[in-house]
């Protein structure tokens, strides 16, 4: 079963010691050895360069972003249909960021049920199982 990867599995994997660097480190690499199958999109890209940037870290968000590219060729773009959706998210959940409602209307509209991801907040979107980086 293939999911989709939040921006924060590979900004915690790029990130200083903490409980979930190991298991988002472990996630990327199964990903890279082909033992779980997993997508990304272009949008996770653009938060990951926001995220560092706003750290002062640009240099290494631009890097990462490269990575996860090459880690994903066949990267999801964004599309019309995930924009729209992505509102009918907010609507129902007006508490999830729209950056968030993004990523769960990209995952479901490709067929993604699964998102990993530390963030809670995508635990009350219809239609998608959120797993803890910590459990996979």
């Amino acid at each position: 079963m293939p999911v989709f990867l939040d921006s924060n599995v590979f900004i915690f994997a790029a990130g200083a010691d903490g409980p979930l660097k190991d298991p988002c480190v472990a996630i990327l690499r199964r990903v890279a050895t082909g033992d779980l199958e997993a997508s990304t999109s272009a949008e996770v890209v653009q938060e990951i360069h926001h995220v560092f940037r706003r750290r002062g870290r640009l240099v290494d968000g631009v890097r990462l972003g490269r990575e996860v590219v090459r880690l994903f060729p066949g990267m999801l773009s964004v599309t019309r249909a995930d924009i729209l959706r992505s509102g009918d998210i907010l609507m129902e959940r007006p508490q999830l960021s729209p950056r968030d409602a993004l990523h769960a209307a990209t995952a479901l509209n490709n067929g993604l049920t699964t998102i990993v991801s530390a963030d809670t907040d995508l635990d009350h979107v219809p239609g998608l199982t959120r797993v803890n980086p910590l459990m996979l």
